[in-house]
């Protein structure tokens, strides 16, 4: 199996919804594979936020950890090359971020969330493993948030 190609869903502040699970609320990162398959990513209020901002071409209010990589790789003169989520670890997915200094190539673990902020930050291209996908779509919390998802904003889950 190989890198599918990942995009937020219709970027914009519609990508991100807050969903009601009855106990807590969770807001909801909607991604969709290159292959058709959308795949929901709990944020953190703070990550949803600069998400938001970053997605209305706007800059975060605040710095948060992604802004602190961010401008670290900034003044060590580093690009972002592409970020990837490529494992399922404990029930959670686990990303990478690749960077570019000069002629070499780094790769760091980071969560999901810093990884599409870094991503969409510096406009570059996002992955998901397709096996990671495919055990990802499957997880019973994915299941539930797709189906909140689809019984509180059916309209992100069409194509």
């Amino acid at each position: 199996m190989g890198l599918v190609p990942l995009i937020v869903k219709e970027p914009s502040e519609n990508s991100i919804l807050l969903v009601d699970f009855g106990a807590c609320e969770v807001f909801i990162l909607l991604v969709k594979a290159g292959i058709g398959v959308n795949l929901p990513l709990a944020l953190e209020p703070y990550e949803a936020e600069r998400m938001i901002a970053v997605l209305n071409g706007r800059e975060p209010e605040q710095d948060a950890p992604g802004d602190m990589l961010r401008n670290m790789l900034i003044a060590l003169e580093a690009s972002v090359v592409s970020a990837a989520i490529v494992e399922v670890e404990n029930d959670s997915f686990v990303a990478r971020i690749n960077v570019k200094k000069g002629e070499q190539d780094f790769s760091f673990r980071c969560f999901p969330s810093d990884a599409i902020f870094l991503a969409l930050r510096s406009g570059a291209p996002m992955f998901i493993e397709e096996d990671v996908l495919i055990e990802g779509v499957s997880l019973e919390e994915t299941k539930d948030f797709l189906a909140t998802i689809e019984e509180q904003a059916p309209q992100m889950l069409e194509s």
